[in-house]
């Protein structure tokens, strides 16, 4: 055979090899970067307090999900987190809120400091967003709206055409609360997605 012919072929064989490498490194790569973003996601989703997410929403008919999404967007899964209104907890209750679901819950002698218990706050927390769930016909955007801005204020916003249209809102006017129900539903979803094993169980 001439020695043209087998340096061809050495030289097609190395160039396989090098690309059968280049592949199989290429697919390591993908799959570390997958485990490195995920590793990253989690860290930025974290979940510390999933057995009270599962608890209360499983007794009040939430997505845990949803819960984790709110507890993540409201304190930052910090349970000692006070607002500059004053929002105490996981789930940022009010004072005043809380006291009024106390009553609802039967729950006595109760104090702001409660607020700093994460049973507490959660099961608040979970029983207000049920409540808000039920008020606005399950209606995600209401109803999320609702658990930052007050219900009576969406109910407003829904007898206005201006920001609504057939019972839902097309348009929130106030900033804070329209970027919080985007927040919440991109949390909701990267929740579902790094945690769909643990919260659906």
């Amino acid at each position: 055979m001439p020695k043209r012919r087998k340096k061809k072929k050495k030289s097609i064989k190395r160039k396989a090899v090098l690309c059968i490498m280049s592949a199989l490194l290429l697919l390591l790569l993908c799959i570390a970067a997958y485990f490195v973003n995920n590793y990253i996601e989690r860290t930025s989703y974290r979940m510390p307090y999933k057995a009270e997410i599962l608890e209360f929403s499983k007794k009040y008919e939430l997505e845990p999900a949803l819960v984790a999404a709110v507890m993540h967007c409201e304190s930052g899964n910090q349970s000692d987190s006070v607002s500059i209104k004053g929002a105490i907890g996981l789930m940022q209750i009010m004072p005043e809120t809380g006291e009024w679901i106390a009553h609802k819950l039967n729950i006595e002698e109760y104090s702001a400091e409660m607020l700093y218990d994460p049973r507490v706050n959660v099961e608040m927390g979970c029983w207000y967003l049920n409540f808000l769930k039920q008020r606005f016909n399950n209606n995600f955007t209401n109803f999320i709206a609702a658990y930052n801005a007050g219900h009576g204020k969406v109910e407003e916003w829904l007898e206005n055409s201006e920001y609504a249209l057939d019972g839902q809102l097309v348009d929130i006017p106030y900033k804070e609360t329209r970027e919080y129900v985007k927040r919440v539903k991109s949390a909701m979803e990267k929740y579902e997605e790094l945690y769909e094993q643990a919260l659906y169980e």
